[in-house]
């Protein structure tokens, strides 16, 4: 669970230096919860922050920030990590879900509020402690954080050299935030004094009013013998001064390797060794003079800041000796996977061709990793260094892809495959890139080529079966046989959760294209049980995706809406959210289905405007052909017919294509129009062999055959059922019958159909339109009426008016209307006058059916 590509400091440093009892005893009587110790470096923060939380028995959790955290992404990983301890597995999920979301809708307010509201604990012992809160840079990782600690309601102490952007004055003024400045936070001469332990009353007086206070000089200056400082010293300068003291009195060798100390962002004495042979040596004699403090508990060395600037004003080492160091150094800290180290020494240090080198196999090494949503720091510095490399083309690939940017990422990801060497493992990775940019550019033909391209140079397994993945749904979007890709991905299912969840996903997809949709339904019911095993939510939510489809078809719309609410919530969980049209496209569907017609048009206009605001031309497109759906189930074919007409998808998706020529040819067979419909179904079974399409079209004919062939009808009907019985198809059915109530006697008319047909009735809440068909059903779903509604349904069968309702049940005319519609809707009828002859049985449950 944790991340080990982080460079964190559990535990802050500790130094040698007297107790605050006066700044501690501010901190204990605070009532904030929010405290903050913000003033410039060198005044003892990280000590005093140390000192309070060790002290009444507090429980720490500790968060030392670095350059890294400017990236919201890192801050929350990083983040995640310290609070483990209370939140647990909860928050195991958090890099799939920033690697999902696209980087301007990943929210950093939703980030933070998911973070936030994992943490469980009312101990009021526990504090958070961020040392170096300053590294919070951007806006959107301040927003991040803000959330966090709102959601939360952790308490909080933060060392900053700036106040946060949102600790407005209002806050700090009505007490929900603490902040002790820099004038409380310098030294008075009382606690000079005790630093200053021997020192002259004269001398100590001067250097304290010369210091300011600050408590980096008084720590400096009392580790020195006594000296001269020059009268017309200002502070920074005096700071200067007892460093150098310091620096003086090191041996020439010390002296050399400190130098060299100062460049690395975190210090042991396998990095010292690594820095110069012999150099572990020479630690301790570096923390003599003070130049580092020992942490016991980590093993670890540290430098203060403002000790780290003057060593590099002071050594200047030379152009190669800094070469020889930052690769020695960043080869240590890559080897050891830690990446926020690296990015802060290659920062610092622009100009150097082995921080290059090391950037470029820093975004190889996230990239082989899979961490693309750690890209950002990395790649904004490879663009500042005009870093040029085929790695550096594939990252910039990811996140292209990621901001929904899939032209641009194709090219590039394309770019970086032809230029990879043959044995990169990435080479695989940037053709697989290419191939699913253009797959979401609706270009299933380019998106085969590069796939293949990916299988071709795949070294790995995992390399492998993206690739087949990726050959597979492209395959399928093309109508071309798809058999090799499941055989070869049904043969690694078998011990892979993940493939296995595929290959049911790869059947459902096969199922509502070409048809056996039952059989696809049982695969998808018998994986159910493995999405606990899986840790992917694309994967996830694909399968659920295509799952949902699958019973919107087959017209189980109440367990179409059950998968729907899990897709939505996995799409929550991970972020995802360009996956929301897809799944309120199947919620719409079977809304329409099962006759919820306002839940079914909200949930359109929302989607609409989701697709409009992300250019995805497959939503746009599916949301057109889910409108006119829903006017041909509303019996309103002009409308339905006009919706067509205007519908344009400027995608290559056959299947889409086809489904909305052949939906409008249905429409235009209701109305009468025959000669248009006969032509755009022809259109339609041209364009595609999805079966969806080609029922539209195929009941398009039926109503034109009934108009023009009456004699004949039987036989047309009777076929057209079969074939829907045959493939699982039955929604269009539904769709169709709806416009054109009498295809209802014309399928029952034949004794064989009747019971599927009867059956399809109940499922879609049409048993009024059955009973006028002269099959029976159960008289009223009473289980489905909530008690107010049962009575509303009791007063419409005395015949009173909503106004009526309401008055009697002391509600208000437009409540009462909306318990009428939910009346409707739930029990499948379209008039009052039906609503109330169910009323006269409404405690009756038993089944009239012959």
């Amino acid at each position: 669970m944790k991340d080990s590509g982080i460079a964190a400091e559990i535990e802050a440093p500790r130094r040698h230096i007297i107790e605050r009892p006066r700044l501690t005893r501010l901190l204990d009587e605070a009532d904030a919860r929010i405290l903050m110790l913000v003033a410039p470096a060198g005044y003892g923060k990280t000590t005093l922050a140390r000192q309070w939380v060790e002290t009444a028995g507090r429980l720490c959790l500790w968060l030392s920030a670095t350059p890294a955290f400017t990236d919201p992404n890192r801050l929350a990983i990083r983040l995640r990590d310290t609070i483990y301890p209370i939140i647990g597995s909860a928050g195991d999920h958090l890099e799939d879900r920033l690697r999902s979301a696209p980087p301007d809708q990943a929210e950093p307010e939703a980030i933070g509020s998911f973070l936030g509201s994992a943490m469980d604990s009312h101990d009021n012992r526990l504090w958070l402690v961020v040392d170096d809160y300053h590294h919070l840079e951007s806006e959107e990782a301040e927003r991040l954080f803000d959330q966090f600690v709102t959601t939360s309601g952790v308490q909080v102490l933060l060392a900053s050299r700036r106040r946060p952007r949102w600790a407005t004055a209002r806050r700090l003024i009505y007490g929900e935030i603490l902040e002790l400045g820099q004038s409380a936070l310098a030294m008075n001469h009382e606690e000079a004094t005790e630093v200053f332990d021997g020192r002259s009353a004269k001398q100590l007086a001067g250097l304290v009013a010369l210091a300011d206070g600050w408590p980096a000089i008084l720590g400096l200056a009392a580790n020195t013998v006594a000296a001269d400082v020059p009268g017309n010293a200002v502070r920074e300068s005096v700071y200067d001064f007892f460093a150098d003291e310091l620096y003086l009195a090191a041996t020439a060798d010390v002296r050399e390797v400190l130098a060299k100390f100062a460049l690395a962002p975190s210090l042991d004495a396998d990095v010292a060794s690594r820095i110069s042979p012999g150099a572990d040596a020479l630690l301790d004699v570096a923390v003599r003079l003070g130049f580092l403090q020992f942490e016991k508990m980590t093993g670890s060395y540290v430098m203060h800041s403002l000790l780290r600037d003057f060593l590099v004003r002071k050594c200047r080492l030379g152009a190669d000796e800094i070469e020889v160091v930052v690769k020695r150094l960043t080869d240590h800290y890559l080897e050891q996977r830690l990446f926020d180290d690296v990015f802060v020494l290659v920062r610092d240090v622009p100009q150097s061709e082995a921080g290059r080198a090391a950037t470029n196999d820093a975004l190889a090494k996230l990239l082989e990793e899979n961490r693309s949503e750690s890209l950002g720091p990395w790649l904004e510095h490879a663009q500042n260094i005009r870093l040029v490399s085929p790695v550096a083309d594939l990252a910039s690939a990811e996140v292209a892809f990621r901001k929904g940017q899939y032209k641009h990422a194709e090219l590039l990801a394309a770019q970086a495959a032809e230029r990879l060497p043959p044995d990169s493992v990435l080479k695989a990775r940037a053709w697989f890139r290419a191939g699913l940019s253009a797959y979401h550019e609706n270009r299933s033909d380019s998106a085969l080529t590069h796939h293949r391209a990916a299988l071709e140079h795949a070294l790995r397994r995992e390399e492998r079966m993206h690739a087949v993945w990726g050959l597979l749904t492209a395959t399928l979007e093309l109508e071309q046989d798809a058999q090799p890709w499941l055989d070869e991905l049904e043969a690694a299912a078998v011990d892979d959760p993940i493939s296995r969840v595929r290959l049911a996903n790869a059947r459902l997809g096969s199922g509502y294209r070409f048809g056996r949709i039952r059989e696809a339904l049982n695969d998808g019911e018998a994986v159910w049980p493995l999405l606990e095993r899986v840790d992917d939510g694309m994967v996830t939510s694909a399968f659920l995706n295509s799952y949902a489809v699958c019973l919107v078809l087959a017209a189980e719309y109440e367990r179409a809406i059950a998968v729907v609410q899990r897709e939505m919530a996995v799409i929550e969980e991970y972020g995802l959210t360009f996956a929301v049209p897809h799944a309120l496209a199947s919620k719409i569907a079977a809304n329409v289905g099962r006759r919820h017609y306002a839940a079914a048009l909200r949930d359109l206009e929302h989607a609409e405007r989701l697709a409009e605001r992300s250019g995805d031309a497959f939503s746009t497109g599916n949301i057109a052909a889910n409108r006119i759906k829903l006017l041909l189930s509303q019996g309103n074919a002009r409308a339905a017919a006009d919706c067509a007409e205007e519908a344009r998808f400027p995608g290559h998706l056959p299947a889409l294509r086809g489904e909305l020529l052949s939906l409008h040819a249905l429409a235009l067979a209701a109305l009468g129009e025959s000669g248009r419909s006969g032509k755009l179904a022809q259109a339609a079974q041209r364009e595609t062999r999805a079966i969806e399409a080609n029922a539209y079209a195929t009941w398009a004919r039926v109503l034109i055959a009934r108009k023009e062939h009456p004699i004949s009808i039987a036989e047309s009907v009777r076929a057209a059922f079969n074939s829907a019985v045959e493939t699982g198809c039955m929604h269009p059915v539904v769709c169709a019958y709806r416009v054109s109530p009498e295809l209802v006697s014309d399928v029952v008319g034949d004794a064989e159909l009747a019971p599927p047909m009867r059956d399809l009735l109940w499922r879609a809440r049409d048993e009024s339109t059955g009973r006028g068909a002269g099959l029976a059903f159960p008289r009223v779903r009473t289980r489905e009426l909530s008690p107010r509604e049962a009575e509303v349904l009791a007063l419409l069968g005395e015949g009173l008016s909503n106004r009526d309702i309401g008055k009697r049940l002391f509600i208000s005319e437009v409540t009462a209307k909306a318990h009428v519609r939910h009346i409707f809707e739930k029990l499948g009828v379209r008039s009052r006058t039906e609503a109330a002859l169910m009323s006269a049985v409404y405690l009756d449950d038993s089944d009239d059916s012959v």
